[in-house]
């Protein structure tokens, strides 16, 4: 049954290996026969696809329960790292296998906790940050320094959260100009 689950990306896997060890004579086949290289590749879009759908899209909310078990809701800020264990990790793989008929490698999985948790904490630190400044709806970055600095004062540990939040509002912000106006503001309000 678990085996069912991967076939794309078996299929798409041994198409794969076929083009690394045969790839000489099928280009030369396939250039002849361009309607081969069409049909190859909605197979191994097709593959992509199906595993994507099945195993992670089905997974997020999974992912998302796992790491809110570990993770402090009423903090009013989170944590600038949250550790998760790799028995934890391999645990959540095996339910998601069992029970879900979802699978990860276990390399792949870290990444998708990681990202995840990044996600969260990026939400949640959103959340407490705006409740607490008064910020417009498209802040400059002397707003975002000056939000920054009266949250945080010459602490600089949170300054990756607030880029993201910043970038999600102005695309074009770069980390430097952000961090030389919060730095600029701490001098203004008397930090060192």
């Amino acid at each position: 049954m678990q085996g069912k689950g991967c076939l794309g990306c078996v299929g798409t896997i041994a198409v794969f290996i076929i083009l690394v060890v045969f790839a000489q004579p099928i280009f030369g086949f396939l250039v002849e026969h361009y309607a081969g290289v069409i049909i190859l590749g909605f197979i191994m879009v097709g593959g992509f696809t199906y595993w994507y759908e099945k195993h992670y899209l089905r997974a997020i909310p999974q992912i998302t329960r796992f790491i809110e078990s570990f993770y402090d809701r009423e903090a009013v800020w989170p944590p600038t790292s949250m550790h998760i264990g790799q028995d934890n990790i391999k645990a959540l793989g095996r339910e998601l296998s069992e029970q879900h008929g979802i699978i990860f490698t276990e390399d792949v999985l870290r990444k998708v906790v990681h990202r995840q948790t990044k996600k969260i904490m990026d939400q949640h630190f959103q959340l407490s940050f705006e409740r607490l400044n008064n910020l417009p709806a498209n802040p400059s970055p002397k707003e975002w320094a000056n939000a920054y600095v009266n949250t945080f004062g010459n602490n600089l540990n949170f300054l990756g959260y607030v880029f993201r939040m910043a970038r999600k509002k102005q695309p074009f912000i770069t980390g430097h100009s952000l961090a030389a106006s919060i730095r600029e503001e701490m001098a203004r309000q008397g930090y060192s």
